[in-house]
């Protein structure tokens, strides 16, 4: 998890972490829960400049509604942290346009 990562991806993971679930509190009110599992895959000790890849799991559990990504991974840590909240946005909109509570756009 987080703390296989160097200081500076925790840093980078943790600030978009947070950054993302403002966010889904935005859509989806203050009592949600979030759960994350970021893996950094070929860690080699010895050489911290090695590219590593990244797989995330992300979880959102809100009131009635459970969403769930675990389809992220790729090298660039950003990318896959954003893309895994993408996912969990675009679930929720979806939802909460099928329960009328959001306006088509």
């Amino acid at each position: 998890g987080l703390k296989d990562l160097n200081e500076k991806e925790q840093k980078t993971a943790n600030e978009l972490i947070q950054k993302n679930y403002e966010k889904l509190m935005h859509h989806l009110g203050d009592d949600i829960k979030v759960s994350v599992a970021l893996k950094a895959h070929n860690l080699n000790k010895e050489n911290e400049e090695k590219r590593h890849k990244y797989s995330i799991t992300l979880k959102v559990e809100a009131k009635s509604n459970a969403f769930k990504s675990d389809k992220n991974h790729g090298f660039d840590i950003n990318a896959v942290i954003k893309n895994a909240f993408k996912d969990i946005e675009e679930e929720v909109k979806k939802k909460l346009e099928k329960q009328n509570k959001l306006p088509k756009r």
